[in-house]
């Protein structure tokens, strides 16, 4: 493991928002040929939106009645809302139809509703419903993807692991769970929970097949009423066969592990019951790689292999995933769970200078990003030594430090000239 970079630098001292609601206004009918326009479908309700992101719902005006219309003006009360694809005026033949689109793109997590309201040269008007409901957004990730189980003779069992990860900025409550049916459970933390910014939830999905064939489903999750991530079950219902696989340990803990640097455990695979070809591995994150074992392979009954796992963080954060093998064993896939923290670099400027040939009480640090921008107080209280470590350095920043002594009256010297110190 490469040590935190550290520089040693000598210096010498000189002595409410509001909601618009239209209201819903019906189409005058002037004497004579009537016209009469309708929406298709009548109102749009756009589900639940992310915040910053948007989504489109598409629109049909007909003109139903026998005498054409003059589209004047489109009103729209909310600005979350926006038509798109009409060019007024417009003037709808009796019988002829147009399309538009609604885009919905929430500024911030709240209902929203308004209307659109079409006018008419004839002085009617009509309008369409629009609502949504602004989240913020989920950034909800599941490692794997998707979980493939293979062949699993009937009678038997596997079970394998999805983690659940926050990767936004704010804060997510799973509320509610669609298991999936009939062969496959699952078992996890209770509901609701709340994961706040790069929070993680494990949950283990059983497949019990209980007869011979493809068995695909899916597991769930949802903040309210509509599922917001899922993932992917299959499975294969196979025969009464005895072979095995396992994989030890069950788990394999990397701890911390510094950016830059990688992390090395080991793991066996034994075959039991009967020969057992491992005909690839899966691993669910691009941080962990797999040494030390070829595929495919087949190894007699109690034969085993051994292989490493490398654990290599590209930022801080835990990191959680899992390793599958398949093979021609019952309850293929077997997994391992994996699991490792990745821990950011530091960097540290060390700073000594001569002491002042006057009494003085102590010293004070100052640094700036330029030789000749503001120099701001690093140190939180009077040095009284010649020597100071700045532990808030970034790699690759550049520096420039001075240093003051201070008297026993408070009467502060003039700054020395600024050293430049580059960390790498």
């Amino acid at each position: 493991m490469v040590p935190p970079a550290r520089t040693a630098i000598l210096l010498r001292i000189p002595v409410f928002r509001t909601v618009i609601l239209i209201l819903l206004f019906s189409v005058a009918i002037p004497s004579g040929a009537a016209q009469s326009l309708a929406c298709t479908p009548a109102s749009l309700d756009f589900g639940k939106v992310a915040v910053g992101q948007q989504k489109t719902l598409s629109a049909t005006l007909s003109n139903t009645g026998s005498a054409a219309v003059d589209l004047t003006s489109l009103q729209v009360g909310n600005s979350a809302f926006t038509a798109t694809g009409l060019q007024l005026p417009l003037t709808l033949q009796a019988g002829q139809k147009v399309a538009f689109n609604v885009v919905f793109a929430p500024a911030s997590a709240h209902y929203e509703q308004s209307e659109l309201v079409f006018s008419s040269s004839s002085g009617s008007s009509t309008g369409v419903p629009v609502s949504g409901q602004a989240v913020n957004d989920w950034a909800l990730a599941a490692s794997p993807s998707s979980l493939a189980f293979g062949n699993v003779a009937i009678g038997s069992n596997s079970t394998l692991p999805v983690t659940l990860t926050n990767q936004g900025s704010s804060t997510i409550t799973i509320s509610r769970e669609l298991a999936p049916p009939q062969e496959y459970t699952v078992k996890g933390p209770a509901l609701p929970i709340t994961l706040g910014a790069g929070q993680t939830a494990t949950f283990n999905i059983t497949f019990t097949p209980k007869w011979r064939g493809l068995m695909d489903s899916q597991f769930a999750v949802s903040n309210l009423a509509d599922p917001v991530l899922t993932v992917p079950l299959s499975g294969t219902g196979g025969g009464t066969g005895s072979a095995l696989l396992t994989v030890k340990p069950s788990t394999l803990s990397f701890g911390s592990v510094t950016v830059g640097n990688t992390g090395t455990q080991a793991g066996t695979v034994t075959a039991t019951g009967g020969n057992v070809t491992i005909t690839s591995a899966s691993l669910g994150s691009s941080l962990f790689s797999l040494n030390g074992i070829t595929l495919p392979l087949t190894l007699a009954a109690g034969q085993s292999a051994s292989f490493d796992v490398v654990f290599t963080p590209q930022a801080g954060g835990n990191v959680t995933s899992a390793l599958s093998f398949a093979s021609s064993a019952g309850g293929s896939p077997t997994a391992e769970a994996l699991s490792g923290n990745g821990v950011e670099p530091v960097y540290t400027v060390d700073l000594s200078w001569n002491p002042s040939t006057s009494q003085v009480s102590g010293y004070n640090v100052y640094r700036s990003p330029s030789s000749t921008g503001t120099f701001s107080k690093i140190n939180p209280t009077l040095d009284p030594g010649t020597a100071f470590t700045d532990s808030t350095v970034a790699s690759g920043a550049t520096y420039y430090y001075d240093v003051t002594s201070v008297d026993s009256s408070g009467v502060e010297s003039s700054p020395c000239k600024p050293v430049k110190v580059t960390v790498n």
